[in-house]
């Protein structure tokens, strides 16, 4: 049984069985907070509840961790099985990296673009809110043009609060109510996180399809995602689990 995970900064996401063109379903996020002997065993424990009798023989993982040898080492002990790590190459699935360091661009990126320019087979703008807040663009032919990296919107509501002495909020984001003029300090500066993502995903989408004269299909994925998708959701596809597709889909071609 080939197991897949993306390995997150706190949560991992997996999935057991088939290849990206398979039937497999993708299973519930897991927090792990560096503790992955307790979260590969839950992932054992829910295998053995969905019916997969079939022992994991093959590991595949994305990682943006630095630990992959803790990793590594408890595979080894819950299933036997040393994984394979993806990386980003300078040519995968159709996709050509536009670093000239190719392993340098993280394989989250790399998996979320290599993905959804194989589901949409044209050009694709990818946006990802998770800790960070990536965009990535690649064009009709496959060719990664490059992307930006800028704060998750988490990290910049902190800096707010870090930054400036008068400034104290609570922890609640806004609902569903739109990003406009806010009436406390704590809409104030959501509204304007969230504000600023809209205004920065709409412009991106907007200057690609003038610069690449063509359509553009555009992605957006990550935990904070969904902070924004109400305002976006005509210009984007909401895929909580590209970037797990992308490894999966970059695991078939090892």
């Amino acid at each position: 049984m080939r197991l897949i995970l993306d390995i997150g900064n706190t949560r991992l996401k997996w999935v057991v069985g088939g290849t990206s063109g398979g039937s497999s379903q993708l299973q519930i996020p897991i927090v792990h907070d560096n503790d992955y002997r307790t979260a590969f065993e839950k992932i054992q424990k829910e295998i053995n509840i969905i019916g997969r009798q079939h022992r994991v023989n093959f590991i595949a993982i994305g990682s943006v961790s630095s630990e992959s040898l803790r990793i590594s080492k408890v595979c080894q002990e819950i299933w036997g099985v040393e994984p394979t790590y993806i990386a980003s190459k300078f040519t995968a699935c159709g996709v050509r990296n536009s670093y000239a360091e190719p392993n340098k661009l993280g394989v989250d990126r790399w998996a979320a673009m290599v993905e959804a320019y194989n589901n949409a087979q044209s050009a694709v703008c990818v946006f990802d809110l998770g800790s960070a807040f990536t965009i990535d663009a690649v064009n009709t032919e496959g060719y990664h043009l490059g992307g930006y990296i800028l704060p998750g919107l988490e990290m910049s509501r902190q800096s707010i609060v870090g930054g400036t002495a008068q400034v104290n909020l609570d922890n609640k984001w806004m609902g569903s109510s739109k990003p406009l003029w806010g009436r406390s300090t704590n809409a104030a500066v959501n509204n304007g996180i969230i504000y600023t993502a809209v205004t920065l995903i709409q412009n991106t989408i907007k200057s690609l399809r003038l610069e690449l004269k063509a359509p553009v299909e555009s992605f957006i994925t990550g935990g904070d995602s969904i902070k924004v998708l109400p305002f976006v959701n005509d210009l984007v596809r909401y895929d909580e689990y590209l970037v797990l597709k992308g490894i999966r889909r970059l695991a078939d071609s090892v």
